[in-house]
């Protein structure tokens, strides 16, 4: 089963996403707002894939990548420009 997460600060969007995915019959395991509560949460399920928006309140999309080590694969969901 894939162990994904959700982070994306705005619950509206956050939602949206959530429900796209699990109507094509992917499980959303954790929802996080940002990217200390995605770094926990990766580290507890013990990797996975995370959807991420391109800036969280406390770090880009680019340090959440850094910090994940290669645990999670990541799919950022941002405007052509970022």
């Amino acid at each position: 089963m894939t162990r994904t997460v959700v982070a994306i600060e705005n619950q509206r969007t956050a939602s949206a996403v959530c429900a796209a995915l699990e109507r094509a019959g992917i499980p959303v395991r954790f929802r996080c707002r940002t990217g200390a509560e995605t770094i926990r949460a990766v580290r507890k399920m013990g990797g996975g894939v995370v959807i991420c928006s391109f800036m969280l309140p406390d770090m880009s999309a680019n340090e959440l990548y850094e910090n994940l080590c290669g645990t999670a694969g990541l799919i950022v969901a941002a405007r052509p420009s970022q």
